[in-house]
């Protein structure tokens, strides 16, 4: 779900849209080929806010999410710019805003998505799980078949901020 959800159908009809097929999204592009400053984060909250959404999670590649974890406060500090909540230690804020992770989203590129219905997944049917241990008798295994009718529907697109790095290819 990730996959369709934070990419895009290309020619298939069978897939829903994804963020990759919306057109109307906020894009912020950072003038770096790395993650150096939460400068951008921050203009993707206030983009959201002036059209009159508020940010829920900012998701990112693993990799990028830890390059951003590790940015410091300033050179030679070890204190990191990702906001922090003691009562909640592996919570990683940036400007109130939780930062969360999916393989799924391409390198160099995070998603800034609103709440409040303004992004959603519709499930028309149940999932459906079936489980065959028939064709697996001679070994123990069982085999799991899952079917999902899902779509995903982006009422407000200017309120969805697509951060993304400069690529190397352009960095010239």
């Amino acid at each position: 779900m990730d996959g369709a959800f934070f990419g895009s159908r290309g020619a298939s009809e069978n897939q829903p849209r994804g963020l990759g097929d919306i057109t109307g999204v906020n894009a912020i592009a950072t003038d770096t080929t790395a993650w150096q400053s939460l400068d951008p984060f921050t203009s993707a909250t206030y983009a959201a806010e002036n059209v009159g959404a508020q940010l829920a999670a900012f998701v990112a590649n693993p990799n990028d999410a830890l390059a951003i974890a590790q940015l410091k406060d300033q050179t030679g500090s070890n204190r990191p710019l990702l906001g922090t909540d003691p009562t909640t230690a592996t919570k990683r804020l940036i400007d109130g805003v939780p930062l969360l992770t999916s393989p799924a989203v391409a390198a160099g590129n995070v998603w800034g998505l609103p709440g409040l219905g303004q992004v959603l997944i519709v499930v028309r049917e149940d999932v459906k799980l079936v489980r065959d241990e028939s064709v697996f008798f001679t070994s123990d295994r069982v085999a799991l078949r899952a079917t999902m009718r899902v779509t995903t529907l982006f009422p407000h697109p200017a309120a969805i901020q697509r951060i993304s790095l400069k690529t190397a290819d352009k960095a010239s």
